[in-house]
């Protein structure tokens, strides 16, 4: 995540980005726990299909969107790496 934060936000801004996506990751599976018993009931095989197909949807999303570099550098510092 450091390099990403790196390449997309500017210094002063990096930290902030990681603490967000990292809470962003624990709020995601807090409720995504929570939601279990709500959208599956008490089977529990219709919870791992309701994980799985947000798994798939959510990596398809990810590698269709995501990009290693935005499309304008974020400060001086990330000016000068490769793309």
């Amino acid at each position: 995540m450091d390099q990403v934060a790196a390449h997309w936000f500017a210094e002063g801004e990096r930290a902030t980005a990681v603490g967000l996506v990292t809470l962003a990751n624990l709020l995601g599976i807090a409720v995504g726990c929570s939601r279990v018993r709500p959208l599956c009931g008490d089977v529990d095989r219709a919870a791992q299909y309701v994980y799985a197909a947000a798994a798939v949807v959510s990596a398809i999303l990810f590698v269709a969107l995501a990009r290693e570099y935005p499309p304008t550098p974020s400060g001086p510092a990330a000016r000068g790496r490769k793309r």
